[in-house]
């Protein structure tokens, strides 16, 4: 029975390969951006812009600075709009108290024209950070603003989303983060 798992050993290698090779080129390009959380760059934040049959779409991992070790945050992906989602904005947000730093990242999607609604589309996602490393997904503090839309619906009627940029969303986080 080993004799006929080792033979079959070499067949399952290029396959292997050939699926890691597959994976890397399907995202082809990193922007890094380096956060300063508990000390100045202590970590960073990898964005990758990837390809699929629906479209462009980002994936981000934050690590230790100079670490190997990658903790997956999110995957932003096309909504159905014309444009590819970007990622407009990374930031640390440090509450009063005792309380940990928060990691705000904000993405954008613009969609247009008539007939179609005209604007953008924006996600927000904040993450808890602990001195050990430890990431936690608390988006939901922001309820209903955790996304929104600023534009034109496709009857003309205009939408406003508050939280559109950094500074409106750690206003928000001062007013409402307890």
């Amino acid at each position: 029975m080993l004799k006929q798992f080792r033979k079959k050993i070499p067949l399952f290698l290029p396959l292997l390969f050939f699926t890691q090779h597959v994976f890397a080129s399907e995202c082809n390009e990193e922007k890094v951006t380096p956060l300063s959380i508990f000390n100045k760059h202590d970590y960073e934040i990898h964005s990758y812009i990837c390809d699929s049959e629906d479209g462009k779409y980002i994936k981000n991992y934050l690590s230790l600075s100079n670490k190997t070790n990658f903790i997956f945050l999110n995957k932003i992906e096309n909504d159905g709009s014309r444009d590819n989602p970007k990622q407009l904005a990374v930031s640390i947000y440090h509450p009063r108290g005792n309380k940990k730093p928060l990691l705000i990242t904000l993405h954008g999607q613009y969609d247009c024209c008539y007939p179609h609604p005209e604007g953008t589309t924006y996600y927000i996602d904040i993450f808890k950070i602990n001195e050990n490393g430890k990431v936690y997904n608390i988006s939901n503090i922001l309820g209903r603003n955790v996304s929104g839309y600023d534009g034109q619906n496709d009857i003309k009627e205009k939408s406003f989303f508050n939280l559109k940029d950094i500074a409106s969303i750690k206003k928000w986080l001062e007013k409402n983060y307890k």
